[in-house]
């Protein structure tokens, strides 16, 4: 087991990492890491954060216990200091508790999207909303194969209603996407989308 500690000194500690921002992430930190000790309470405390800040936490704890490492981080302003330390073994607790919770599934109808792109033999779509300005791809579920077949892909004129089936990951894993889109339904712009 290999312990380490990195210590930043500047004359004026405010001045450390830019000041304020940096100081709330250090402390967030150390927030994080004292619970680990606790499974329920780092899932409540990721809960907190956005994705990207799960799956950091994810990629510490991971890189902690194949490194039978432990990490302990003390921040402190000069005047009031917090901490937070974490062991193999709770990074261990921490990382199964994280895998444990659920992929959040929703379904999200979108009107008036473009179909960018379809491929039949890998079953993958993309659709883009113009009118929020973003591009959903993924796979195309059996059932709504029936429902493709000769509809026109282009940049500009058929639209389309569809139905998403949108998975979430609570904490992206490094092997494969945090979000995973599948398309249920889709039906020309005036038809109704029956998935």
């Amino acid at each position: 087991m290999a312990s380490f500690v990195l210590i930043l000194r500047t004359p004026e500690q405010g001045m450390l990492f830019d000041g304020e921002i940096s100081a709330r992430a250090l402390r967030g930190l150390t927030s994080i890491l004292k619970r680990t000790s606790n499974p329920e309470e780092i899932v409540e405390e990721l809960r907190k954060h956005n994705s990207q800040v799960r799956r950091r936490v994810r990629e510490l704890l991971t890189v902690i216990t194949e490194s039978d490492s432990e990490l302990m981080a003390i921040v402190t302003d000069g005047a009031e200091a917090t901490w937070g330390r974490v062991s193999p073994v709770e990074a261990a607790s921490a990382l199964d508790a994280i895998r444990a919770v659920p992929a959040t599934i929703t379904i999200l109808p979108l009107s008036s999207v473009l179909l960018t792109a379809l491929n039949l033999t890998r079953l993958t779509f993309e659709v883009w909303d113009r009118a929020e300005n973003q591009k959903y791809s993924g796979q195309l579920d059996k059932d709504v194969l029936n429902q493709v077949d000769g509809l026109t892909v282009s940049q500009s004129e058929q639209l389309y209603n569809v139905q998403l089936e949108v998975e979430v990951d609570f904490a992206q894993d490094r092997s494969g996407p945090a979000r995973r889109n599948r398309l249920l339904a889709i039906a020309a712009s005036d038809s109704a989308v029956n998935p």
